[in-house]
């Protein structure tokens, strides 16, 4: 994997995703929305939390508590239980494509239960 692979913006990793969800997987227009406007709210999260833009790079040394710190930010912006699964997920599915187009790997997200509704 070359190291400007990995320092990819997450914006820009994440508009890769979308056309893969659209194009390859054939979601329908709204998952695709909804997908891309979770995974903008991680960024946008991260972004804020670690100081600095978010590339691929940084998603590999993410801890649970980074992602446990988001979803009880979102919790806190009201997003119901069914909501903060659908942003579970999307991250999640994100990881999955990331891992497979680029190597990136976090096994924290494994720890990571979603809420129960």
């Amino acid at each position: 994997m070359a190291a400007r692979e990995l320092s990819l913006p997450l914006a820009n990793a994440r508009l890769a995703f979308g056309q893969h969800l659209a194009g390859e997987r054939r979601l329908s227009p709204k998952t695709v929305e909804a997908y891309g406007r979770d995974l903008d709210q991680f960024a946008a999260f991260l972004g804020a939390h670690l100081g600095h833009t978010i590339s691929l790079d940084d998603l590999a040394g993410l801890k649970a508590t980074d992602f446990r710190a988001f979803m009880a930010s979102r919790r806190r912006d009201g997003l119901s239980a069914r909501s903060l699964a659908r942003s579970l997920s999307a991250i999640r599915t994100f990881y999955s494509y990331a891992e497979r187009r680029w190597g990136v790997e976090n096994a924290a997200l494994t720890l990571i239960e979603a809420p129960k509704q």
